[in-house]
Order: C-alpha cells, then structure tokens, then sequence
C-alpha cells in the first residue's frame, strides 16, 4: 500500500515537472494498445474467415451430393436380364482355352 501510494506521487510529480516525457510514454502506451487491438481483430478475422470457408464446403458437398442422388434416381436403369446381355468375347492373350474347362 505505502509503495503504491510512492509510485502514484512520484508520476504526479513526474507528470508535473516534465509533461512532454508524460506524453511520449502515453504514446508508446497508445501504440502498444493499438497494435493489440490490430491482432485481435485480424485473428478474429481468421477465426471468422476459416468458419465460413468450411461452412461454405459443407453446403457445397450437400449440393453436390443431392444433384448425384438426383440424376442417378432419374437415370434409366437397363432392364434386360443378365442372361441376355452380351459376354465379353475372351481376350485374345489367352494361350490356352482349356484352362477354364474343369474336368470331373
């Protein structure tokens, strides 16, 4: 308490007998604060920013994914049976047919 109430009347006395050294450390002050409130806003900026951005992605995934779902519901199925479709002819690097025989 006593050292406080020392320091408040020594910054009196200071303010008092020399206001421009008053002035300058106030600037500094001044400065220093500003440039906190400049940080503070540019990373709630960021903060803000990055959840807009992954907002913005969701709704674009939920878009993209409605539109699929919309034109695979629409497109034509093929009806024909498996039986019916045709086979792939074997390729031709078979070198031995018989291979896929199996013998009892």
């Amino acid at each position: 308490m006593i050292i406080g109430l020392i320091v408040v009347v020594c910054l009196i006395g200071m303010a008092m007998s020399a206001p421009e050294l008053v002035a300058m450390i106030g600037f500094g002050d001044l400065s220093l604060y500003l440039d906190a409130a400049v940080i503070a806003m540019l990373l709630s900026a960021a903060a803000q920013l990055k959840f807009v951005v992954a907002r913005t992605m969701q709704l674009g995934r939920n878009i993209a994914a409605r539109i699929t779902a919309l034109v695979s519901r629409t497109r034509s199925r093929n009806r024909r049976s498996r039986r019916d479709r045709p086979r792939l002819p074997p390729s031709s690097g078979d070198a031995d047919p018989q291979e896929d025989w199996a013998f009892a």
